[in-house]
């Protein structure tokens, strides 16, 4: 598969997905995509996308109408829970349906903090703040996310942001699992040296988080 180093390969998909596309769609870059344009990866193999369920079938057949194929997930995406992964020459997208990894959710607080990148007739393309690819970056597996979680935390990232939006999604979804995987990268990342302002904070949340998993098993036996 062809590395992507250059973020006007990704402006080219969507200028090509906007000749198209007959009505208006906003797709959001979360992963690797988003550090390249901001300088923080010198190239990604994969695209990671997240749009609303409207804009998600929308851009879904687009991508197919243009020689897009889907993908069965690898065991190490399954963690993602990955709407569908769609490949075509150099690209690979990883395409997710207003959530990732189960409840964390392309919320109204993350879509504020984007940045409009490409602002075409159809396609409109933003890009995930740092912070928020932080916390995306933190809960999957795939090769190469904890070297991503490095190379975010060297850049100077607002912790209360990141706080924030972990507090506001437990607030609207409930503590699920997702948080259990952040805090082991948080771990992770302690041990190879580096200061997580919010671990004891995050640390509490899971452990609440097994805490509740245990009182729900002891009821169901």
């Amino acid at each position: 598969m062809n590395l992507i180093s250059d973020f006007k390969t990704i402006e080219k998909l969507c200028l090509e997905l906007d000749t198209i596309i007959d009505d208006q769609i906003d797709i959001y870059l979360l992963g690797g995509g988003a550090m390249v344009y901001y300088g923080l990866k010198p190239e990604t193999k994969d695209i990671d996308i997240v749009c609303t369920t409207k804009d998600y079938l929308l851009l879904y057949s687009a991508l197919k109408k243009i020689g897009f194929v889907a993908k069965n997930p690898s065991k190490e995406y399954l963690r993602l829970n990955i709407a569908e992964i769609l490949m075509r020459d150099a690209f690979r997208i990883d395409l997710f349906n207003s959530k990732v990894c189960g409840n964390l959710s392309l919320s109204k607080s993350i879509i504020k903090r984007c940045k409009l990148t490409m602002n075409l007739k159809n396609v409109k393309l933003y890009c995930f703040s740092p912070e928020d690819i932080f916390v995306f970056k933190s809960i999957t597996e795939r090769e190469g996310d904890i070297v991503d979680s490095e190379n975010l935390q060297r850049r100077i990232l607002d912790w209360d942001i990141i706080n924030g939006e972990i507090l506001s999604q437990i607030k609207e979804h409930g503590k699920d699992v997702w948080i259990t995987y952040f805090v082991a990268r948080l771990e992770t990342l302690i041990d190879k040296g580096f200061e997580i302002p919010i671990y004891k904070e995050s640390r509490k949340l899971a452990e609440e988080y097994y805490d509740q998993l245990e009182s729900k098993i002891t009821k169901h036996k």
